[in-house]
């Protein structure tokens, strides 16, 4: 079970084991490789809670720069690495080595290249991990996503996404842009988590700078949020194709599944015609246990929580949401397991 980046964590972990030429593999051989070889089938089942599975815009305004790989000067993100470097620059440096283990990234850290190293990212941005993109940050970016969406589902795995959701049409604006765009921006409930209040505004407003991430790209797909995490990119990984309109939920959902044969690819009936979809995905409400198969993934209704709240003491009525989802979330394997 993964919250939140947890559950791309986890898919990229699952890709590992399917890769025979990856490290673990490697490692694996060394150590002796007891079980027999490495394989997806470790995994029974993969449940995603707030998982931006399509990346979310909320890095953008952060100040990351997907298309150049960089961060920009004066963003929040910029500041914010410029604070743990002050940190790291008044402690002798201890606190990176020990604490975030800088050493990682780079031997420059080490004497007086490691001091100009943290003066470079402090002033101006620029540090080996944003460069090799050896960190969450580009991970989480919709661009980011869509290199992680290119491998397709596993079909070993049951796989389970819970939406959250708790945003709402913003009043101040919605009367002007519904008549002059027929766009309503979104705007967080009174319920929302005080911390997640200003990323649930700005995602639910976000509009994108250029390029683009995809060329049939709409910003207010993207606008019903969690606070960080757009209900769009929760469901399931979506394949942005260059020729297709923008693309929707419901162009991907499938109202049955049928076994194919191992060696086919997975395919869809969008719109009275057929397309091999790498990653197939159903209404889990409307899947018996019975029904459930690997390798699609059932995405929920929407839970009005939010991103925070998940996994946080929530408030008022979020508690008795917090203990259906969990409840939920804890069930539903069990119950796949004992009906297979």
């Amino acid at each position: 079970v993964g919250h939140s980046m947890g559950g791309d964590t986890i898919r990229t972990l699952m890709n590992l084991l399917a890769d025979e030429r990856s490290h673990l593999h490697a490692h694996w051989k060394r150590e002796g490789g007891a079980g027999g070889a490495m394989s997806t089938a470790w995994m029974k089942s993969l449940t995603t809670v707030s998982t931006p599975l399509n990346g979310t815009p909320a890095v953008d305004f952060l100040g990351y720069d997907s298309f150049n790989k960089k961060v920009r000067i004066l963003s929040p993100l910029h500041l914010l690495l410029a604070l743990v470097m002050a940190i790291e620059l008044a402690s002798c440096k201890t606190f990176g080595k020990h604490v975030l283990g800088w050493d990682h990234w780079s031997e420059a850290h080490r004497g007086w290249g490691g001091v100009l190293l943290i003066l470079r990212c402090i002033f101006l941005a620029q540090h080996p991990m944003i460069d090799n993109e050896d960190w969450c940050v580009p991970d989480v970016s919709i661009r980011g996503a869509m290199k992680l969406n290119e491998t397709p589902t596993h079909r070993t795995t049951y796989y389970f996404s819970y939406v959250t959701e708790t945003s709402r049409p913003c009043p101040l604006s919605m009367t002007l842009l519904r008549d002059r765009l027929n766009k309503e921006p979104r705007w967080p409930s009174p319920r929302t988590h005080p911390l997640m209040m200003w990323l649930s505004a700005v995602v639910g407003s976000w509009r994108h700078t250029l390029p683009v991430p995809y060329p049939a790209w709409r910003d207010e797909d993207w606008w019903n949020n969690d606070g960080p995490v757009p209900v769009h990119s929760q469901k399931f990984p979506i394949i942005f194709n260059n020729k297709s309109s923008s693309p929707s939920s419901s162009t991907w959902v499938i109202s049955s599944v049928d076994t194919p044969p191992h060696d086919s690819p997975r395919t869809a009936a969008v719109e009275g015609h057929v397309s091999t979809n790498p990653h197939p995905a159903a209404p889990l409400e409307q899947s018996d246990a019975s029904d459930i198969q690997p390798g699609v993934w059932y995405f929920s209704d929407t839970v009005h929580m939010d991103h925070m709240s998940v996994s946080m003491d929530p408030r008022g009525a979020q508690t008795e949401q917090q203990q259906r989802l969990y409840i939920a979330i804890l069930k539903r394997p069990r119950l796949v397991s004992v009906s297979r």
